[in-house]
């Protein structure tokens, strides 16, 4: 009894470790499609990411994702980002819904880290 307790909880922190290396989580808060050019492991896609769609199956280890304007932003793999007024914005896990309307929210938002061209 205790060998399939011991057995079980194995299982269970594997499935949690599992479940916390996901892909990069992507949501488009605009009004208007977004054009993406995602690069990852050498691979290039285009993506067109309507609004209010969220994409969580891309950039599993990595990668670098490019606006239609030309701006290139690199990510890890791990993040949560929303697009909001066409720029790409790190949110907290567990953001759903834009904050429409709240000034504080736009001065406390941060920005992933954009790519040298």
């Amino acid at each position: 009894m205790a060998r399939s307790v011991y057995a079980l909880t194995i299982c269970s922190v594997a499935l949690l470790a599992a479940s916390q290396a996901s892909a990069l989580q992507l949501t488009n808060r605009d009004t208007a499609d977004h054009k993406l050019v995602v690069t990852e492991n050498g691979a290039t896609q285009d993506i067109v990411i309507q609004p209010s769609q969220m994409l969580d199956s891309i950039c599993v280890k990595g990668c670098t994702i490019k606006m239609s304007d030309g701006e290139e932003y690199e990510f890890d793999g791990t993040e949560v980002v929303s697009i909001e007024e066409g720029l790409m914005f790190l949110d907290e896990p567990g953001d759903t819904e834009p904050d429409l309307g709240n000034a504080d929210s736009e001065a406390s938002g941060d920005s992933p880290e954009k790519k040298d061209q």
